[in-house]
């Protein structure tokens, strides 16, 4: 344990959760009141992936939130929070690093190590993956009829 005092620490982290915790989509009963759903996934006007990250672009990856908490908030390294939950340091950097996905096993270990709740990494994760198959079958999505009209 470094020598600050806990206090900005856990002020930093409530920061942060009060991020996750803020709700994207308000699905209620199939609807989602007061969010325009197609422009936040379908990012700028052209539809690239190369927007900035955020309601307008792709949707951050929960794993730069996670390092940001680890290395920011807690003042850990990546090797000494992968020891603590428990997996190698290099599984943890690359989930960090956005180059592979938030399992619901890490999140359970992540949620564990920093107090919080887990289904708010997978929520992340969850809209990421949306995004991206939006993009990846759009030609697809185009063809298809809805059934109810």
């Amino acid at each position: 344990m470094c020598g600050r005092p806990l206090s900005p620490r856990i002020e930093r982290l409530k920061r942060i959760r009060a991020r996750l915790e803020a709700p994207t989509f308000l699905w209620q009963d199939g609807t989602a009141p007061g969010v325009d759903r197609e422009p936040y996934h379908r990012g700028a006007d052209d539809g690239g992936e190369d927007q900035a990250e955020g309601p307008a672009g792709r949707p951050t990856h929960p794993g730069a939130v996670m390092r940001e908490i680890i290395e920011d908030a807690l003042k850990l390294s990546v090797a000494e929070a992968a020891e603590r939950m428990g997996v190698s340091r290099q599984t943890l950097d690359e989930m960090l690093r956005g180059d592979n996905r938030v399992t619901a096993e890490m999140a359970l270990r992540f949620g564990k190590l920093v107090g919080a709740e887990p289904a708010l990494y997978l929520h992340r994760q969850n809209e990421l993956d949306l995004w991206q198959a939006e993009r990846r079958l759009a030609a697809d999505l185009k063809r298809i009829m809805p059934a109810a009209q």
